[in-house]
C-alpha cells in the first residue's frame, strides 16, 4: 500500500491539519469550528485520536497498536487541540458513545 500511494503523501499533512483545525477554533465565535456542532467537529475528533487516543474500542488497543496511535510530539504541541476534542466529548451536545474522557 506504501508504495502504491507514495505519490500521495504530503510531508507534516497531520500537524498541517492540526494547525488548521485551531486556526478554525480561533476564528470561530463557539466552541465548533462552524459555529454548531457537525461533521468538521468529529473528523477533527478522530484524527485527533491518532495522537493520543481516548475511544473506547472493542477489542481494546493492544500494547503494540496503542503505541503505534499515540505521538507524544504531537500530543504535546497540539494539547489544546487534545482539550478541545474532551470537551466535546463531554458536552450534552454531542454524542459520543464510544468516547470517554479520563
Amino acid at each position: 500500500m506504501d508504495g502504491k500511494y507514495a505519490h500521495l503523501v504530503e510531508p507534516d499533512a497531520l500537524r498541517k491539519a492540526l494547525i488548521r483545525t485551531r486556526e478554525g477554533l480561533a476564528h470561530s465565535e463557539s466552541d465548533y469550528l462552524l459555529g454548531q456542532f457537525s461533521y468538521a467537529d468529529i473528523a477533527m475528533a478522530v484524527v485527533l485520536e491518532v495522537i493520543a487516543p481516548i475511544a473506547r474500542t472493542q477489542p481494546p488497543l493492544g500494547p503494540a497498536t496503542h503505541k503505534c496511535w499515540n505521538n507524544p510530539e504531537l500530543a504535546g504541541e497540539f494539547k489544546d487541540l487534545l482539550d478541545w476534542r474532551d470537551r466535546l466529548a463531554k458536552s450534552d451536545g454531542t454524542s459520543y458513545s464510544q468516547f470517554s474522557s479520563n
